[in-house]
């Protein structure tokens, strides 16, 4: 358990005590809270204040992104932290002493001096980066330097493109080769395996990357229909759990909201039939979209669909209550 309280300031924090006894981690947190918040990133169930526990919280996040960095086995240094986290990190501020002076900028200040702590305890560590994690928590997955992409194609046929690829080289050169070059790289079976292992832990919670696996396409570029596409694209999380990067297309990161818009049209004479004349329209994202055309990509796609020049997630549920909802408002 913890005592200690945290106090946020413009740039930093400030740690204090209400009570006259601390516990060794209290004394560890005061004397040096760098260091122990990032200790404390590898404990669970931790018993503190909340402005202490938001700041493990930063620290969690921050070792999470380290260990879950592909190349990290061959960097040895700690990536730069992601806007999407710091804001929504920043977005979970408690109400707490400070609490108006923390945004992303100082959330990416506390992590960097996280980041400084595994940097400097991996460049004295003789050992891998996996090894030294599994020194801090044995559970703790980390990346295996494995890369799957997923680009959009001109083919009509097959949209998508897949390729697997592996990070090697030195601290100062990193490069990324297609997976297939790692049967010539690693004569050593075991190291071969090794560099496999986060592969063989997705495809044992996947079928669709098992099927792959066991047909030896993960080795030679790939064609991906819109819907293999779209199956690849929702275990991305499972991929990334196992220790795998993920490269996907932008456009799965901006979803697109369905909605329906109605506006009163103007009436052309006082009366209430056109007081309460009303125009409904069917939007994705920006795009107007006609009934017709929301029911024909219903119909013929399954989860994505290419809608004026883009593609797109189809929430079908989504979409066909706001078409039940078109038809009532148009039968009215």
């Amino acid at each position: 358990m913890l005592t200690s309280k945290a106090a946020y300031t413009e740039n930093a924090f400030l740690l204090y005590t209400e009570t006259a006894e601390c516990t060794d981690a209290d004394k560890k947190l005061l004397a040096a809270p760098y260091p122990a918040l990032y200790e404390l990133a590898f404990e669970k169930d931790i018993d503190c204040d909340i402005s202490i526990k938001f700041l493990i919280e930063i620290a969690k996040n921050a070792v999470s992104e380290i260990s879950h960095n592909p190349d990290i086995e061959v960097l040895k240094i700690a990536p730069e932290p992601k806007q999407e986290a710091l804001l929504a990190l920043a977005r979970s501020v408690p109400y707490t002493n400070g609490w108006e002076f923390v945004n992303a900028i100082w959330i990416k200040n506390l992590w960097s001096k996280i980041s400084d702590v595994f940097n400097a305890e991996i460049a004295n560590f003789e050992g891998t980066v996996e090894e030294y994690f599994r020194t801090k928590d044995k559970n703790l997955i980390t990346s295996g330097r494995i890369f799957f992409h997923l680009v959009e194609s001109k083919d009509e046929e097959y949209p998508f493109a897949f390729l697997a690829t592996y990070s090697t080289g030195t601290k100062d050169d990193v490069k990324h080769f297609p997976l297939k070059n790692a049967l010539e790289e690693y004569k050593d079976r075991k190291d071969l395996i090794k560099l496999l292992s986060s592969i063989n832990k997705a495809a044992a919670k996947s079928s669709f990357m098992s099927e792959i696996i066991e047909n030896g396409e993960l080795f030679s570029p790939l064609k991906f229909s819109a819907k293999e596409a779209y199956l690849f694209l929702t275990e991305t999380p499972i991929y990334e759990e196992c220790g795998i990067g993920c490269r996907i297309p932008n456009f799965w990161k901006k979803k697109y909201k369905a909605s329906l818009k109605i506006s009163i049209k103007e009436p052309a004479k006082l009366g209430l039939g056109e007081i309460m004349s009303f125009s409904p329209e069917i939007y994705l994202g920006d795009e107007n979209f006609s009934p017709d055309e929301i029911k024909k990509f219903l119909s013929e796609t399954d989860g994505l669909a290419f809608l004026k020049g883009k593609w797109v997630e189809l929430d079908r549920e989504k979409l066909n209550q706001i078409l039940a909802a078109y038809d009532n408002i148009k039968n009215k």
